[in-house]
């Protein structure tokens, strides 16, 4: 063990209750941020953006299916055997199959063998229409994965937000199911929760609601929808920089890995440029929510069209018709703060996870963003900074002096210095800046 590793270690081993206890509530707090103990290790990571080497999708991916002779609806079902505790399979064999095949509900379920399976199956598949929802086993990870590949489909239309998706609590963050969780009071954690998540997509009066989602453009030009959060700076750097102690340290490398960085503070420069959502005019999305099974299914397959064709178009999804390409300047009406940043996040709803309620004002049909950061000059103490990822967990860790939170939008951020990592929803996305927009699409969540 290198002395860089030894040095944490001897600390943690003479503050052993202390430093357990905090650094527990900190893992709590941060949940798919930066993915302490409670979040377990992420299998198989790969960056956002290699969707030309998908693999094909091909019948041997099924690994189980169910019709039932008077159908009361379809689900296509993805379990990641990976993600949390690896029980996602485990979980839907004992107790979700029993409830479907009980209601009679048909439904095809996969198990994913590698990172963008899901994606590409989404993607590829011809018999998309005749679901009623998709349903995941997994973590936020998943479900960014059938979000972006139904937008890269010709007939994307079709499915939002009319294909709605339901989530059974398997991963590290599920903050897209806390968020439509809160705005229902439902539990956001432990076996209330999981029994909850399992009675809402096994149920014939199951009910989804709509959330808003992201416009995110990268300087390779790839386009992505986000649900949850753009992330850079410290919460990015904790998740992805503890990846290297994988081995040696196993669960325990994300402890070491906030603490790590905690107390020895980087500072990331940065241009960082929004459009204030004060100064757009535009009305609120409307909230609402449709009966699942009741929708009926649509006929026929999409037509095939060429790969230009079937790129969308972003910007008349957009709430702001004026947004630039990323390529384009910073209009003069946008605010431009170059710095040094000790962090940086974006989210459009209100939990990052079940323990981080992280922008509580944010609302499901928001028609912006909220950007929250701490810039260097703010921000000299470590403590401090320990204080603030603590108070993620209640949600008052925006009242700290040194927290900035502006609602936007649309942000572009160019990271000026190298080495620093940039997520949506918590996948590394390679690029060496972005931008992200609200727009008026919507995906749905059944709750």
């Amino acid at each position: 063990m290198s002395d860089f590793l030894r040095l944490p270690f001897k600390f943690l081993q003479r503050c052993r209750n202390y430093t357990r206890r905090v650094l527990s509530r900190i893992a709590r707090a941060m949940g798919a941020i930066c993915c302490l103990p409670c979040c377990p290790r992420r299998n198989n990571r790969t960056e956002v953006g290699a969707v030309d080497s998908l693999q094909v999708y091909t019948t041997a991916s099924f690994s189980e299916s169910h019709v039932a002779e008077t159908s009361s609806g379809r689900l296509l079902i993805f379990a990641n055997p990976n993600s949390g505790a690896g029980k996602s399979v485990a979980v839907f064999r004992e107790r979700l199959k029993p409830e479907l095949v009980k209601n009679n509900i048909s439904y095809e379920l996969i198990v994913t063998t590698h990172p963008q399976h899901a994606l590409a199956v989404i993607k590829q598949r011809e018999d998309l229409h005749e679901f009623h929802a998709i349903v995941i086993l997994s973590g936020d990870g998943l479900v960014f994965e059938v979000i972006n590949g139904l937008v890269g489909r010709p007939d994307r239309e079709r499915f939002f937000p009319h294909l709605p998706i339901g989530i059974v609590p398997s991963g590290s963050g599920n903050g897209l199911l806390s968020s439509v969780f809160f705005t229902k009071s439902h539990p956001l954690k432990g076996p209330k929760s999981l029994k909850q998540s399992l009675e809402s997509v096994s149920q014939v009066n199951a009910n989804a609601s709509c959330v808003n989602l992201t416009h995110v453009e990268t300087d390779n030009e790839e386009h992505l929808l986000s649900f949850l959060s753009v992330g850079w700076a410290l919460m990015a750097d904790i998740d992805i920089e503890s990846e290297r102690w994988r081995r040696p340290l196993g669960g325990a490398r994300f402890t070491a890995g906030a603490f790590i960085r905690c107390f020895n503070l980087r500072k990331y420069r940065a241009r960082l440029s929004y459009l204030p959502a004060s100064n757009v005019s535009c009305s609120s999305v409307s909230q609402r929510s449709f009966p699942v099974f009741e929708r009926e299914l649509g006929a026929g397959t999409s037509k095939m069209l060429t790969e230009s064709e079937s790129k969308p178009n972003f910007k008349k999804y957009h709430l702001n018709d004026r947004i630039p390409k990323l390529s384009d300047s910073v209009p003069h009406n946008w605010v431009t703060i170059e710095d040094e940043f000790v962090l940086f996040y974006a989210v459009s709803v209100s939990h990052i996870s079940a323990n981080g309620m992280f922008m509580p004002a944010a609302r499901l049909n928001d028609d912006k963003l909220y950007l929250t950061y701490i810039l260097a000059t703010d921000m000299s103490r470590s403590v401090e900074l320990l204080n603030f990822l603590l108070k993620i967990e209640k949600g008052t860790h925006l009242n700290s002096s040194y927290c900035n939170t502006v609602p936007v939008s649309s942000f572009r951020l160019e990271p000026i210095d190298e080495g620093s990592f940039i997520t949506v929803d918590g996948e590394v996305v390679k690029t060496s800046r972005i931008q992200a927009t609200a727009t008026l699409l919507q995906t749905a969540v059944i709750a």
